[in-house]
């Protein structure tokens, strides 16, 4: 239950957009800036410092190990493989931005 929370925590943290909570300004990600742009070194650049920010600013309970990207050539999606690290114990976390 605990490792779930994490993950509909960091799926929240990432698909809001960052600056769209009032009451809380650094909540989200810039991740919506990558829509529809190229995906090449520099989107991968990108989308590595916006998730690392967002999840250090946000989900105090994990860190960030690493960072693997996957692109669906039939849907031209994006998958980012998140590695974490959970008290002590290491976990891969799929995230796909719809």
């Amino acid at each position: 239950m605990y490792a779930i929370s994490i993950r509909e925590s960091i799926n929240r943290i990432l698909k809001t957009k960052l600056g769209s909570r009032v009451m809380r300004p650094t909540f989200g990600s810039d991740l919506y800036k990558l829509r529809d742009r190229e995906f090449n070194n520099l989107y991968k650049t990108l989308a590595t410092k916006y998730i690392n920010e967002a999840i250090n600013i946000n989900e105090p309970r994990v860190k960030v190990s690493g960072l693997d990207f996957k692109m669906d050539e039939n849907t031209s999606k994006v998958a980012c493989f998140i590695h974490l690290e959970i008290d002590n114990n290491h976990e891969t976390l799929e995230f796909i931005d719809d």
